[in-house]
């Protein structure tokens, strides 16, 4: 029964605790988050913004270009806030500023004169593609209509068939990858650090528990005050204080 009775005793301890302080540990709190979020929303921010620029397979095929990333790495000029990196078969631009507005439009700057050699390239592609096209569709026909019963015809379509249509592909990645360069995609922007509603709750959540440490402290020192048996020590503790005050 005594169980019982201590249980049910440091629950209701708890309770009145609990009722005695909560507009302590209510205000508290909220006023703590408030401080954070504005402190943390009126701080300078930083954001990051990175897009990445692939070399079109029309380009890279067949070691047409050595070293994909060289076309971009010619065209970059230096900036403040403003970083190129390689990454496989192409590069990434990364820039930092103060808004993501700012960001933005510092990588798609970039973006567009990094991709203006590229497409200048791949055009100079297309006009070998087309004009090779041009050349092999009007000997296709021709050299089809006599292959019967000369192997020699037939060999000689199979392989300008086969050039017709690899010229053909070819054109169609280089018609793909122009378009894909000179379509704008949404570079990725992040804000660096915390943002300010997660200041804002954990000074909230660390403003609650330091006040109920600290309001359970009071209130555990005041009950042991009361009891006969911690007097002396609380005389000790007070004179060793008022010792050292003097001092």
């Amino acid at each position: 029964m005594t169980d019982y009775a201590d249980d049910e005793i440091s629950l209701l301890d708890v309770a009145v605790f609990l009722a005695e302080h909560w507009l302590l540990l209510v205000i508290g709190p909220v006023v703590a988050a408030l401080i954070a979020y504005a402190m943390a929303a009126t701080t300078e921010q930083t954001y990051t913004s990175s897009i990445d620029i692939e070399m079109p397979y029309a380009l890279a095929r067949e070691g047409q270009i050595a070293d994909p990333q060289a076309i971009y790495r010619e065209a970059f000029v230096p900036r403040d806030a403003v970083s190129m990196t390689d990454i496989k078969d192409g590069v990434r631009i990364t820039a930092t500023g103060a808004t993501a507005g700012e960001v933005s439009g510092r990588v798609l700057e970039a973006r567009r004169q990094f991709v203006a050699p590229a497409i200048e390239a791949l055009s100079e592609t297309r006009v070998s593609a087309q004009r090779a096209i041009d050349i092999l569709a009007p000997l296709v026909e021709p050299v089809s209509s006599s292959i019967d019963g000369e192997p020699e015809a037939a060999l000689v379509y199979v392989q300008l068939r086969d050039a017709l249509v690899s010229a053909r592909r070819h054109l169609l990645d280089v018609d793909r990858a122009i378009a894909a360069l000179a379509t704008e995609q949404p570079p990725s922007v992040r804000r660096e650090g915390r943002t300010s509603a997660l200041d804002a709750a954990l000074a909230g959540i660390g403003a609650f528990i330091i006040l109920l440490a600290a309001v359970a402290i009071r209130r555990g020192i005041a009950v042991a005050a009361r009891d006969e048996r911690n007097s002396e020590r609380f005389d000790r503790i007070r004179a060793a204080l008022l010792f050292r005050r003097g001092r």
